[in-house]
C-alpha cells in the first residue's frame, strides 16, 4: 500500500465541525497547556480514534476501515518492538491484535503508536487527570514514529468518554475509564480588515472646449481642493461606517455561533437522555414513570377549564390523525387491545360484585347469630334451638361463600331435602275445624278436649 501524505487540517471551523460538549468538560481537567484547543465531535461507534484521524485529513478517499487495516499490518510487522515497549502497561500483544481485527473495538496505546509510523507524524496523547494510575503517566505523552522515519507534523488526541463523569461512575461502580477519542483543534482566528489607509485622490483640472475666431481652444477651469478639516471628517466618517459594519458582522457571527452551540447542546442532551433510558434498570424506569405521572396529575389539577379543554381538543385531534394514517394491521391491533381492555373491565366489575355479595351474606349470618336462641317446636316433640341449627348451618354457608363459586355439598342438600319433606308432609299440613270459633287451623296447633 502506498504511504500517506498526511497534511492535517487542525483549525476548528464552526461551519464544518461540531463542538463535543462532553469532551470539553474532560479537557478542562487535563493539563493547562491544551485548554485553548477545541475538541471536535466524531461518530461514537467504537472506531473513535480512526474517525478522529479521518476528520483531520484532507483526503476524503481515506476511510476508518482502511486506517484500522493499516494499523494491524504495522503492529504485526513490528510486533517485537511494540510488545516489548508497551505490553507492560496495555496488556498482552496477541490479545490486543485479536481485538483490533474486530470493528467497533475501542483502541488503546498500541494503535496510537502504530499510527505515528503510518501517518509519519507525532501524536500527542492527552489523558484527563481523573483516577490517575501508573500507566497514565505513559499515556500522557508525545509519541513519535520509529527511526529512520521523520515526523512532518504533530496532532493532539484527547482520551474522553461519551457520558459525563458522574454518569460513568454510577454505571461503573464509582470508577472512571475512557471509551472515546476526539481530536483537539485550534480555534479559528478571523483577520480583521484594515480600513485606516489614507485616501489618495487623483485631482485632474477639468477643461472646457470653446471656439474663438472659429478655432477650437481649451479653457482650463480651476477647481479648489476641499479643506483639510473637511477631508479629515470624511475619512473619520468612512472609518466609522467601516468599523460599524465590521462590528455588526462580528455580532451576527457570534449570534449564529451561539445558536449553533445551543442546538449542539440540545442534541447532546437528547442523546444522553436516550442513552440513560436505554441503560436504565426497571426500578429507575418505574420511578421515572411515577414522577411523570405525579407531575402530569399536578399540572392537570392546577390547570384552568380552558387549558383542560385545549388539552382534550389536542388529544382528540392527535388521536384522529393517528387513526386516519394508521395501517390496517395497526387498526386491528388497536381493536384487539380495546377488546382485551373491555374484557378486563368486565371481569373486574364481576369480581367487585361477588365481593359485595359475600360481604352482605356474612353480614346476614352475623345478624342471625346475634338474634338469640329461640326454641322451635316440631311435630315429634323434640325442641331444637336456633343456636344449634345456626351452629350447624353457618359453617356450611361460610365455607360455601368463602370460595365462591363452588358445588353445594351433598350433606347440605340432604339436610335441606329432609326439612322440606318434613314440613310438607300430610301430618304437618293437616288442618281441623275449631269447635268454638268454627275456623280451620293447623292440627299441630289444635288441642283435643274430651267431652
Amino acid at each position: 500500500m502506498a504511504p500517506y501524505e498526511f497534511r492535517p487540517n487542525q483549525v476548528f471551523d464552526p461551519k464544518k465541525h461540531i463542538l463535543d460538549v462532553i469532551a470539553m468538560q474532560y479537557l478542562e481537567q487535563a493539563t493547562s497547556d491544551v485548554h485553548h484547543l477545541v475538541p471536535a465531535d466524531v461518530i461514537a461507534d467504537g472506531n473513535f480514534l480512526y474517525h478522529s484521524i479521518v476528520l483531520l485529513m484532507n483526503n476524503s478517499a481515506v476511510t476508518w476501515s482502511e486506517l484500522r487495516v493499516r494499523t494491524v499490518i504495522e503492529l504485526i510487522t513490528n510486533a517485537t518492538y511494540y510488545s516489548n515497549t508497551y505490553s507492560h502497561c496495555v496488556g498482552p500483544f496477541d490479545i490486543a491484535i485479536q481485538a483490533m481485527c474486530r470493528k467497533s473495538t475501542f483502541s488503546e496505546l498500541y494503535e496510537i503508536t502504530a499510527l505515528c509510523n503510518i501517518l509519519k507524524c507525532n501524536i500527542r496523547s492527552i489523558y484527563p487527570k481523573i483516577d490517575l494510575r501508573d500507566h497514565t503517566a505513559i499515556v500522557n505523552n508525545t509519541f513519535m514514529p520509529l527511526p529512520p522515519t521523520v515526523a512532518n507534523c504533530e496532532i493532539t488526541i484527547l482520551w474522553s468518554h461519551t457520558l459525563n463523569e458522574s454518569e460513568v461512575r454510577i454505571k461503573n461502580n464509582s470508577t472512571w475509564s475512557p471509551n472515546h477519542f476526539v481530536p483537539l483543534m485550534s480555534r479559528l482566528i478571523q483577520h480583521e480588515r484594515d480600513n485606516n489607509n489614507q485616501l489618495a485622490s487623483v485631482l485632474a483640472t477639468p477643461e472646457k472646449k470653446t471656439f474663438k475666431n472659429n478655432v477650437a481652444i481649451q479653457i482650463r477651469i480651476p477647481e479648489f481642493q476641499s479643506s483639510p478639516s473637511r477631508r479629515l471628517r470624511s475619512v473619520i466618517n468612512i472609518d466609522t461606517d467601516s468599523s460599524q459594519s465590521i462590528m455588526s458582522d462580528i455580532m451576527l457571527h457570534d449570534q449564529n455561533d451561539k445558536e449553533e452551540q445551543r442546538q449542539i447542546r440540545l442534541e447532546k442532551k437528547k442523546q444522553l437522555v436516550r442513552s440513560s433510558r436505554l441503560n436504565a434498570t426497571e426500578d429507575e424506569r418505574q420511578n421515572r414513570l411515577d414522577a411523570n405521572k405525579r407531575r402530569t396529575q399536578s399540572s392537570r389539577k392546577n390547570g384552568t377549564e380552558e387549558e383542560r379543554q385545549n388539552r382534550l381538543d389536542a388529544n382528540k385531534r392527535r388521536t384522529q390523525s393517528i387513526r386516519k394514517n394508521a395501517t390496517e394491521e395497526e387498526r386491528q391491533n388497536r381493536l384487539e387491545q380495546q377488546r382485551k381492555r373491555s374484557q378486563a373491565n368486565r371481569e373486574k366489575k364481576k369480581n367487585e360484585k361477588r365481593m359485595s355479595d359475600n360481604i352482605s351474606i356474612q353480614q346476614q349470618t352475623t345478624q342471625m347469630q346475634s338474634a338469640g336462641a329461640k326454641e322451635v317446636t316440631l311435630q315429634d316433640g323434640i325442641n331444637i334451638s336456633h343456636s344449634t341449627s345456626n351452629a350447624n348451618i353457618l359453617p356450611k354457608i361460610r365455607n360455601a361463600t368463602s370460595s365462591w363459586p363452588e358445588p353445594i355439598s351433598r350433606d347440605l342438600k340432604e339436610g335441606c331435602l329432609k326439612k322440606f319433606l318434613h314440613r310438607m308432609s300430610m301430618s304437618a299440613l293437616a288442618e281441623t275445624t275449631c269447635a268454638v270459633c268454627n275456623i280451620r287451623s293447623p292440627m299441630q296447633k289444635s288441642k283435643s278436649v274430651p267431652v
